[in-house]
C-alpha cells in the first residue's frame, strides 16, 4: 500500500506537506484503513475509534519533528493544527484545559494485554484529566 506519491524525476517542486497529508487522509492509505469500506470494515469498530489513531499519530509526528528538527517545528505544528481542525480528525481529538493534545476515543490496545488490563496511551480519553487547582 503506497504511503505517498511516487518520487518525481522531472525537477518539479515537491508538493506542499499539508496537501500530501490531506490526500493521505481523504483518499490514501489512512482512508483505506479507516473508511467504511476499509480494512477494518467487517469489524465492530466505530469510526471514532478508527480515526482517533491517525489523529494521535499526526500529533506525535509533529512532536517528533519539532524535537528532531527545531527549524521545521513551526511548519510541522501549522500543518498539524490545520489537519486536526478539519474533518474527520476534528471530531476525534481536541485539547485539554492545559493545552495538551487528547483523543476523544480509545484505541483499545490496552485490551490486548493479559487480563485486558494493559496501560492506556498518554493521550487516551480514558486517562484522567488533570484539573487545575483552585486557589483559596
Amino acid at each position: 500500500m503506497p504511503l505517498g506519491p511516487a518520487p518525481r524525476g522531472d525537477g518539479a517542486a515537491p508538493p506542499d506537506p499539508e496537501c500530501l497529508l490531506r490526500a493521505c487522509l481523504d483518499t490514501g492509505a489512512v482512508t483505506g484503513l479507516t473508511g467504511l469500506t476499509g480494512a477494518f470494515a467487517a469489524l465492530p469498530f466505530s469510526s471514532r475509534v478508527l480515526w482517533g489513531k491517525p489523529a494521535s499519530a499526526l500529533h506525535s509526528a509533529a512532536e517528533a519533528t519539532a524535537a528532531a528538527r527545531p527549524d521545521l517545528a513551526e511548519a510541522a505544528w501549522r500543518v498539524t493544527a490545520a489537519l486536526l481542525e478539519s474533518p474527520p480528525l476534528r471530531a476525534v481529538s481536541g485539547r485539554t484545559a492545559e493545552g495538551r493534545f487528547r483523543r476523544r476515543s480509545c484505541c483499545l490496545y490496552y485490551r490486548a494485554a493479559p487480563g485486558k488490563a494493559g496501560p492506556v496511551c498518554g493521550d487516551c480519553v480514558l486517562t484522567p484529566v488533570r484539573r487545575p487547582r483552585e486557589s483559596a
